[in-house]
C-alpha cells in the first residue's frame, strides 16, 4: 500500500505574477512574493523600509542567473530625510538614485518626466515605500538586480522577441 501525501499548503499564481504560499486547511498566506522580493522589482510592487521596526523590503542579487543564491548587492529605499533608491554592497553604500522629485529620480541622468512610466514615492511616518506603474498593457517593465551590482531596466512589447534593456544604473561622482 502507497502512503498518501496530503499537503497542508499549496502554491498558486494570483494574477500571473505574485506567488503565494497559503495553508490549504486555514487558507491563510504564509508567504507572498511581493512581500518578499528576490532581484526582481515588477510594476505595482513596492521596496519598503519600515522605521520603527527596522524592516526593509530588498531586492537582492544571486550569484548567477543559474545559482539563486544570495549575492551581496542588495537594493532598497533609504528612509533619509529624502528617501531615495540605495544599493548596498554587503553594508557598504554603492550607489543612490538621488531624491524623487514628483516623477524621476534627480540622481538618475537622462531620467526625465517623459518616460512612459511613473515612480511613486509615499511616506507615512514610519512607512516609506516607492512603487512604479504605466498605462501600456503591451508593454512588460521590469528591473533586476544582477550579481556584479548593476540595476537594469528591461521591457518586453507584442513585437519583440527578446527582453531589451533600456537603462542601468551607472555611478556617479555623488556615489560613495
Amino acid at each position: 500500500m502507497k502512503p498518501t501525501f496530503k499537503p497542508t499548503r499549496s502554491i498558486q499564481a494570483v494574477m500571473e505574477i505574485i506567488l503565494v504560499l497559503q495553508d490549504k486547511n486555514s487558507a491563510r498566506i504564509t508567504w507572498e512574493s511581493f512581500q518578499h522580493p528576490s532581484n526582481s522589482f515588477v510594476q505595482n510592487m513596492k521596496l519598503r523600509s519600515i522605521i520603527n521596526m527596522g524592516e526593509k523590503q530588498l531586492l537582492t542579487s544571486w550569484k548567477s542567473p543559474s545559482e539563486l543564491s544570495i549575492r551581496s548587492f542588495s537594493l532598497g529605499i533609504s528612509p533619509s530625510y529624502l528617501p531615495e533608491l540605495c544599493m548596498w554592497n554587503g553594508s557598504h553604500l554603492y550607489w543612490c538614485s538621488g531624491p524623487l522629485n514628483g516623477q524621476t529620480f534627480i540622481g538618475i541622468p537622462n531620467m526625465n518626466s517623459v518616460f512612459l512610466y511613473e515612480f511613486h514615492l509615499f511616506n507615512h511616518q514610519s512607512d516609506v515605500y516607492t512603487t512604479f506603474s504605466h498605462e501600456y498593457a503591451s508593454v512588460l517593465w521590469y528591473y533586476i538586480l544582477t550579481p556584479q551590482g548593476t540595476l537594469l531596466e528591461k521591457i518586453k512589447d507584442d513585437s519583440m522577441e527578446k527582453w531589451k534593456v533600456t537603462w542601468q544604473n551607472k555611478k556617479t561622482e555623488c556615489d560613495v
